[in-house]
């Protein structure tokens, strides 16, 4: 068997990869073109194989892995650096009845990639219901109804609800959080908050403010991967106005 490879060298920054030929020999060095024999390959050093192929339409081999056959006398292989490393890549080609082939390939040092800065994933809240006014407290976690279009009405962040007939109020919304947020939980950021606040996640109390002045309130956000139930208990003046006063968002270091 004989390894042909479409590049002397491989730069080591875990990018570069390039395309290695498979291909059988006769006795004269010739090659043969009704080869369709399996092949195994081993590699180690600074590299792996990234993927396989023959050019057979009909085939069902794994692209992935170190096994491939081939096909008209011919196979193709992906091999690519690993960052950082400068031990170079060895590949053994081996099949039954056929002698071993091998090369190795150096890898040379280049200067590390620039990577743009990673940005905060920020999740903003709007779609929010609001519970009916109540003059005795109520329970955070009351379950509300599909078809309950009147004791809950739609409201969005930033205007603040007029508390006549009553000193509090609910506000409730469901999210999934992003990937990051899931993993690694973040930080719920209410803006303008006007009025004593309780938060409630999921069923439990993560945090109060006992200060009725408006004023921002950040509470960290549990990691979870179920979608993500928030209700926020407001306590107020009856006749006064109160509420989530500004936008509420999620924020997240990646």
């Amino acid at each position: 068997m004989q390894i042909i490879a479409d590049r002397k060298t491989l730069a080591n920054d875990g990018w570069d990869a390039m395309p290695i030929t498979i291909q059988v020999l006769d006795s004269k060095g010739r090659p043969v073109p009704t080869a369709n024999i399996p092949v195994d390959f081993e590699i180690s050093g600074g590299g792996r194989i990234i993927g396989l192929g023959n050019g057979d339409p009909n085939s069902h081999e794994a692209e992935k892995g170190n096994r491939r056959s081939l096909f008209n006398g011919l196979a193709q292989l992906i091999v690519q650096s690993n960052e950082g490393e400068h031990a170079p890549i060895k590949l053994v080609a081996k099949s039954a009845g056929m002698k071993d082939a091998t090369i190795l390939i150096p890898l040379h040092a280049v200067t590390p990639r620039t990577f743009v800065q990673v940005l905060q994933s920020v999740m903003v809240l709007e779609q929010w219901r609001a519970s009916a006014i109540s003059k005795v407290r109520p329970d955070p976690n009351q379950k509300i109804d599909d078809n309950d279009m009147n004791s809950w009405f739609p409201v969005t962040p930033g205007q603040l609800q007029d508390m006549t007939g009553g000193r509090y109020i609910i506000y409730r919304t469901t999210f999934k959080p992003y990937d990051s947020q899931q993993k690694n939980g973040g930080r719920l950021i209410f803006q303008k908050v006007t009025g004593k606040a309780e938060l409630w996640i999921d069923g439990k109390m993560i945090g109060a403010r006992n200060n009725a002045v408006t004023a921002d309130w950040t509470v960290n956000l549990p990691a979870g991967s179920r979608d993500r139930v928030i209700s926020v208990l407001i306590e107020a003046e009856s006749g006064s106005k109160a509420g989530l006063g500004g936008v509420v968002s999620i924020e997240t270091d990646q």
